[in-house]
């Protein structure tokens, strides 16, 4: 979720830019304002920018984590059934829970991340507004 808010932020900052642009050209905003807004809108585009590769990245590792713990149950069924010559019922019902249980304690982090992330910017989306209207009042 974070990533798409991010993402739909970062996708919304060109028509920001236009409108200062366009509100400065009119004369509704003077020169300090427009550079104002201008330094507000690159602050949230570097922070949304950063939001948006983070949420690659843990989406990222997430689909490695699956991955990984995909190749390590049919590895442990394979060498536990061909090489020590158990059982193939009884290897699943020892490999499958010690995989699932190892699938959900590595995708924890990313599960966490990806909260956290989502939390911190629906928090600094009001900050940002709450900063910009500040900044507008002292102008």
């Amino acid at each position: 979720m974070s990533e798409s808010a991010a993402r739909f932020i970062l996708d919304n900052l060109p028509l920001k830019q236009i409108k200062i642009e366009s509100d400065y050209s009119s004369g509704r905003i003077d020169k300090n304002e427009a550079n104002l807004c201008i330094e507000k809108l690159i602050r949230e585009s570097d922070y949304y920018g950063a939001m948006d590769s983070a949420g690659k990245l843990i989406s990222g590792c997430a689909k490695a984590y699956l991955l990984s713990n995909m190749l390590t149950l049919i590895t442990g069924i394979f060498i536990n059934s061909q090489l020590r010559g158990l059982d193939i019922r009884e290897t699943l019902i020892n490999y499958i829970p010690l995989s699932a249980s190892n699938c959900i304690i590595s995708l924890f982090s990313a599960i966490l991340l990806s909260t956290s992330m989502g939390v911190d910017v629906k928090r600094n989306q009001t900050l940002f507004s709450y900063y910009y209207k500040q900044q507008k009042g002292a102008s």
